[in-house]
């Protein structure tokens, strides 16, 4: 093979893998989304608003019917896309890189290879493409979270601040719009589409170097096929959340926080003392909304990787 191929194979793979990225990423989007919306609003609200994801579901599909379930899905579904392509392609990049560093000059992470590239690359791949995703997945979330608190199951009597929607609005492409223009009006760029920035990288780089190497571990024991590759990628996915499961609450309620909320009072410090002091000064706060978390996590995941590996291995043949 000449140079020339040799440089362009690395640009192909990335190509491939970016597309089924952004396919499965969508589609997981949508599957994931009613379960996504209790788990926020569990994380979110005030402990004695819900008594736990049922309670939550069946207020939210009670006072806003089942399109509730589906508030802020707008967001995601932008953003999941691109999320899982930078994922997917970006820790490929990273592992092709490490593997060759490591010796195999053919790419050990190319086509069939990531079964056998070394678990600590794929590990340390998987962090690198943690830490990139952010970029998009502060801002998608920033705005998914705030239509999602912004529904009438949420609202409280008395001096809660004004949403960035109306809480009967839709989560429709004007809701959106409407969101990231009072976010950026209200608090500028920097802080109302990145806030939460800190607990998310912190939490996403372990996460997804958790997430992807719990998958290869999986797959070199289940083997092939589309059972496998779902049952794989969900585990991997249960996995990723419940090793940082505490900075995802932080992350939630920083997000959730309306304009206007000074920097100091959504800091992770600040959060984790208004959520300890909520629960009675118990640590019980680190693991509110758990359940539809770990279900979420797991039906998006499988569907995720399910989609991804038959994209790619449909590419190829």
């Amino acid at each position: 093979m000449s140079s020339t191929g040799r440089r362009a194979e690395p640009r192909s793979y990335f190509a491939r893998e970016f597309a089924a990225g952004c396919f499965a990423g969508c589609a997981a989007s949508v599957v994931g989304q009613p379960l996504d919306t209790i788990r926020i609003r569990v994380q979110t609200a005030p402990a004695a608003l819900f008594a736990g994801p049922l309670d939550a579901a069946t207020k939210t599909v009670r006072k806003e019917g089942v399109r509730g379930l589906f508030r802020g899905a707008l967001p995601p579904l932008i953003g999941m896309g691109p999320k899982n392509a930078i994922g997917f392609a970006v820790q490929g990049a990273a592992l092709r890189l490490l593997e060759r560093s490591r010796g195999d000059h053919q790419g050990g992470a190319a086509k069939g290879g990531r079964r056998s590239a070394g678990m600590g690359n794929v590990m340390l791949a998987g962090a690198v493409a943690g830490l990139v995703q952010c970029a998009v997945i502060v801002p998608s979330d920033r705005v998914k979270i705030q239509l999602q608190v912004s529904g009438r199951a949420m609202q409280r009597s008395g001096g809660a601040a004004a949403p960035v929607v109306a809480a009967d609005n839709s989560a429709s492409l004007g809701a959106v719009r409407r969101c990231v223009v009072s976010l950026v009006q209200r608090e500028g760029v920097r802080i109302g589409l990145f806030r939460g920035w800190c607990p998310t990288v912190i939490r996403q780089v372990p996460s997804s170097a958790i997430f992807f190497s719990v998958f290869e571990a999986l797959k070199r024991v289940l083997g092939d096929g589309a059972l496998a590759t779902a049952a794989a990628g969900g585990c991997a996915g249960c996995a990723g959340y419940l090793c940082t499961y505490p900075l995802d609450v932080l992350k939630s309620a920083a997000m959730a926080a309306p304009p206007g909320t000074q920097p100091a009072d959504v800091s992770m410090q600040a959060v984790a003392q208004r959520l300890r002091a909520e629960h009675g000064g118990s640590a019980r706060w680190a693991l509110r909304g758990l359940v539809p978390t770990l279900a979420r996590g797991f039906v998006i995941n499988a569907t995720s990787f399910a989609i991804f590996e038959w994209a790619i291995s449909s590419d190829e043949e």
